[in-house]
């Protein structure tokens, strides 16, 4: 969740090809950055041995594209409230149509039914009751908690993985938008998909550029209050059924909030095996706002190299892999993220290992459900 106007107004943009935090955070290669301080991420093996790594090279490939692109780096928050001031009023005229195909896109890029999602466009910034609540987090009762041992520490770290994954996907998908459904696109205005698309690269920009990561970890009251887009999930009360409802300020943000939501859906087959008190200490160990940014700087790169392995026949089910993956055991689903990012960072830039896994348990996937 962000506070984008008070951003805009305040954040300073940096000379620096990556902001000095970021740099900071992510180290040089082969040297540790402070990753290895943070109270979470220091202790998930993925994220302290190949954090800085997803890092940098999901930044080489941002400054790739927006060269093309001619999104600046100075003032680039300012250029992203420009764009949105711009498409703003466009989709106002279809409002309607623009939510319908939010869901199309969502259901096309995970699989998840259309007709358990929920997408509304807002012109308000103010954020509703999941972004209100953030940076105010309840202490849990003890005794429904578990103490952090090492099965624990596991689970913590593979929900923290699932989540980086989710926001990488979420991120792709927004990349994407000014490609897929052109011509639907173009309906509501020929300018608006290369809009999005710069768009898209500025809103990256802003953590890459500015200090808005630093100020969004350390500055709580930065997170609740005004927000471009946010989702929960939620049974309906006229269906009895858990569903996703999303909300954001422009179309490219409400498909990235509804694909997060049905990440975050596929993702809780991870907590078919624990038990209540387990899955209270889990949740509530890896439910921190401040953590978001840094989730964005890894999850593209991460969500990528997993594209890039997945066998040919299952990337455009690829939820369906996630869902497998997601229901290993925390040691072993964190074990492969970790040879994953070893192997695609390594000489031979690819992870044959990662993709006989993946064949594997989805050829058992397919001897289980015909």
């Amino acid at each position: 969740m962000l506070k984008f106007s008070q951003f805009f107004n305040e954040a300073f943009d940096d000379d620096e090809d990556i902001h000095h935090h970021i740099k900071d955070f992510a180290g040089k290669p082969g040297e540790e950055g402070t990753i290895k301080n943070h109270p979470r991420y220091s202790t998930n093996p993925l994220t302290r041995m190949h954090g800085g790594d997803l890092i940098r090279a999901g930044a080489e490939d941002y400054e790739e594209k927006r060269n093309k692109a001619g999104v600046p780096k100075q003032g680039v928050m300012r250029y992203a409230m420009n764009l949105l001031h711009q498409i703003i009023p466009k989709e106002q005229r279809h409002k309607a149509e623009l939510e319908k195909l939010a869901i199309k896109l969502a259901s096309k890029h995970t699989g998840f039914p259309e007709e358990l999602m929920h997408a509304k466009l807002s012109t308000s910034l103010i954020g509703g009751k999941y972004s209100q609540s953030q940076g105010v987090k309840k202490q849990p009762d003890p005794s429904k908690m578990m103490e952090l041992n090492k099965d624990v520490k596991d689970n913590i770290a593979k929900r923290e993985n699932l989540r980086i994954l989710s926001q990488g996907h979420a991120l792709s998908t927004m990349d994407a938008l000014h490609m897929e459904e052109k011509e639907e696109l173009q309906k509501v205005d020929p300018e608006i998909s290369e809009l999005y698309k710069k768009l898209s690269l500025a809103t990256k920009g802003t953590y890459l550029h500015t200090d808005s990561v630093a100020r969004f970890v350390n500055e709580p009251e930065l997170r609740g209050g005004h927000a471009v887009g946010e989702v929960y999930l939620e049974n309906n009360p006229q269906t009895g059924q858990l569903e996703i409802y999303a909300s954001a300020v422009t179309f490219p943000f409400l498909v990235q909030e509804l694909v997060k939501g049905c990440m975050e859906f596929t993702a809780r087959h991870s907590y078919g095996n624990m038990d209540d008190k387990m899955m209270n200490t889990v949740v509530h160990h890896t439910n921190n706002s401040e953590d978001e940014p840094y989730q964005f700087l890894m999850g593209p790169q991460l969500w990528n190299y997993l594209r890039m392995v997945t066998p040919k026949e299952w990337k455009k089910r690829i939820m369906y892999v996630v869902m497998e993956l997601s229901q290993l055991p925390a040691r072993e689903f964190n074990d492969f993220l970790r040879h994953l990012v070893e192997d695609m960072t390594g000489p031979e830039k690819a992870s044959p290992r990662s993709t006989n896994f993946i064949q594997d348990i989805m050829d058992d996937y397919e001897q289980r459900h015909g």
